[in-house]
Order: C-alpha cells, then structure tokens, then sequence
C-alpha cells in the first residue's frame, strides 16, 4: 500500500516537475472554451519562465511571486506586459506551440519588469499613466521585434560535429533577449526625456585602499544575481526563483548559480569600483543567462565543455565592463547585452574535438546530459564491436 503511495505520488511529481507534462496532456486533450483561460494563464506564466530557458507554469508562478516582493507595480507591470506580448505574437499570427510554451512572450515579460523596476529607481520617473501605456506599447513591439531578429540570425550558422561524431549539422542561434534589449532602449530613451535620474551603470566609486573582498557578500550576490535577470533586488524572491528553475531542472539551477558566483567573483577582482554592485548582484545576472545557455540548454554539458563555459562566463563579464560606459552616453543601463553577445559567440565556436556539442532540439538539461551519455556508450560499444572484428580478421591472417 505503502508503495503504491510512493510510486503514484512519484508519478505526480514527475509531471509536475520539467516541463509540467501534466499540464500540458491536459490543455491539448480540452481545447474547449471553457478551458481558454487556463490556457491563457498557463502561456502567461511559462512566458515569464523563459527568460531563464525554463518551460513550467509552476515556475512561472514562483518566478512572479519573487518580482512581487519587490513591488506589487512591478508585478502588475509584468503581468500586463506579458499580456500584451500574448497578445501580439496572436495578433502577428506566430506558431501557436511557440505561444502556448511562452517563447514568443519572455521579450515582453523583462520589458514590464525592468522598465517597471528602472524607471523610478534610476530616473526617479512616476508610474504614471504615460509610463504604463509606453511600457505596455513596448512589449507589444518586443514580438514583430523578435521574428524580425529571427530571420536576420537565419543565416548566421556553424557546422558542428554530431552528437554520434558521424558527420556535422549546421546549427544557429536564437536572438535570446536582444529584442528585449532594444525595446527596453526604445521605451526608456522616451520615458526619461523630462526626467532626472541616477547613474545607472552599476560602478559606484569608492576608495581603493583598505579594500577587501567578502566574500559572504559574493555569495549573496550571486543569489541576488538571479532577481536581477528580471531587475529586481530581493534574496528571498531571488531564492523562489531558483527554486523555480529547480522545479524545472536541478542541473539547470546549479550550473546557473555557479555562472552567477562565477561572474561576481571575476567582477569582484577586476575593480574595487563594482564591489557594491557585485554584491547587488549586478555582475552575475548576465552570467546566469550565459552558463544557463551554453553550459546546459543549448549544447550538451560534457567535461571537456566546462572550461569553455567559465571562459564564455568571464567573456560575458568583460563585455559587460566594455559596454557600460558607451551606454551611460545614452543613460542606459547594459540590459541583457552582454550574455547575448557572449552566448551568441561560443554557440557558434565550432571544433574538431567534441568541447562544444550543440543540441538539436533543446530541452530539460537533463534529458541533453542522458542523450549525451547514450552516445557515449552506443560510441563505445561500437567501437568494442569494430576491435573485436579487427582482432578476428587477424587471427585468421
């Protein structure tokens, strides 16, 4: 009986976790009217999952429930945003797969978010009724934006070699945030027109000397890191959204909180300048982006990719350090930019001997790392079977 429990409980859990298979056999097998809202509800919050390559509505709803520790108008923001990005992506007629798996709403989500959160922190703006049309306007925009970029990149290929090592496939790359990133650009250089604001480059001056690192505080960061992808500052929303990505995939979760602690480390010695910052969390949510998709989600992790992951990491941080003050020219923080670059570069890094393996069709990490693993054992059988062929046709030699 006991068992029995365990196993049926097991089953639940299983479908709830990943991808949320149970939701999604639900909605295709009750495609009524009756269940539009659910269906709605759930492409709204596996939206707001994307942006950290998770697909799980229960995600959603932990990731929500950390941006509205830091301001229930953030949250809203981010509701209406989504929204509004739903609602141009059916407008603009895109796959309807894409739409119910938030794929073509994660753009939309950071605009509500960071504007929402930027504006009044950095520019000391109102959230006025101006503030929420322009905002919502934005994300509405951030979709034709994405399936224009979309195209664009549709010639920027690699040829890498199979997961089996026999023969190579040409591979591309997906515009991630960048339309985020130009809407962002868009609204906030219209909404900051008539107002005052504070530096926004995350590099607060401070004394040289007798400084040292904590590196408790670096931990810290890193946490407050995974906020920061969605531009809130809080521990314990960041910590629910970790769990949320956990949910999704633990794999995932630890290699993104290690790409944070990574990135605010390399900060951290660069310059005394960005200390409060890293410690803010500033310096490790581009990182998180960058190990989440060249560590896990877009190619296969393997031993021999882990240095090419801490490269791509301290890449993304190098570029960050290099755009911050062309930014600050136009009173913009660096967004997203520098994962997008950094990502963008080594997911087209082709090479002779397996460091970068990308995944044909991306999913949980996990299920990647158990193909990755299939190879490597149908890879070793075959060559026992060839050995032993080799070795009987020279004994009868």
């Amino acid at each position: 009986m006991v068992k029995k429990l365990m196993k049926d409980a097991g089953k639940v859990l299983h479908g709830l976790c990943g991808e949320c298979n149970t939701m999604k056999t639900f909605l295709k097998t009750h495609d009524s009217l009756i269940f539009l809202p659910l269906r709605f509800l759930d492409a709204l919050l596996r939206g707001i999952s994307q942006v950290v390559f998770v697909s799980n509505p229960l995600s959603g709803i932990l990731i929500l429930a950390g941006i509205f520790l830091s301001g229930v108008n953030i949250g809203l923001g981010t509701i209406l945003c989504t929204a509004a990005a739903l609602f141009s992506a059916l407008y603009f007629k895109q796959s309807s797969d894409a739409v119910q798996d938030g794929l073509t709403q994660f753009n939309g989500v950071l605009v509500g978010s960071v504007v929402f959160s930027l504006y009044p922190a950095l520019y000391n703006g109102p959230l006025d009724l101006r503030m929420w049309v322009l905002t919502v306007i934005g994300a509405f925009i951030s979709v034709p934006l994405q399936v224009a970029i979309t195209g664009f990149l549709s010639g920027a290929k690699s040829d890498f070699i199979s997961l089996e090592g026999k023969g190579r496939q040409a591979f591309g790359i997906p515009g991630f945030t960048l339309p985020f990133n130009l809407t962002a650009c868009l609204v906030l250089s219209v909404l900051q027109l008539d107002v005052q604001r504070d530096d926004p480059g995350g590099t607060v001056p401070v004394p040289e000397s007798n400084i040292t690192i904590q590196y408790s505080e670096i931990f810290t960061g890193a946490i407050k890191s995974m906020g920061q992808v969605y531009a809130v500052d809080t521990t314990v929303g960041s910590t629910l959204m970790y769990l949320g990505v956990f949910i999704y995939s633990p794999f995932l979760a630890v290699v993104e909180f290690l790409g944070a602690a990574v990135g605010c480390l390399v900060a951290a010695h660069l310059s005394p300048r960005f200390l409060s910052s890293v410690y803010g969390g500033i310096w490790g949510y581009c990182p998180i982006l960058t190990a989440g998709a060249v560590g896990a989600f877009f190619a296969h992790f393997n031993l021999k990719s882990i240095p090419a992951v801490i490269l791509a990491i301290v890449t993304t941080v190098f570029i960050q350090v290099t755009l911050t003050p062309f930014m600050q020219v136009g009173r913009l923080p660096v967004f997203t930019l520098p994962f997008v670059l950094a990502s963008w570069i080594y997911l087209l890094v082709c090479t002779e001997n397996k460091i970068i393996i990308r995944v044909e069709n991306p999913t949980v990490p996990e299920r990647n790392i158990k193909e990755w693993l299939g190879s490597l054992n149908q890879q070793r059988t075959t060559d026992d079977r060839n050995q032993g062929l080799e070795e009987s046709l020279s004994s009868k030699v």
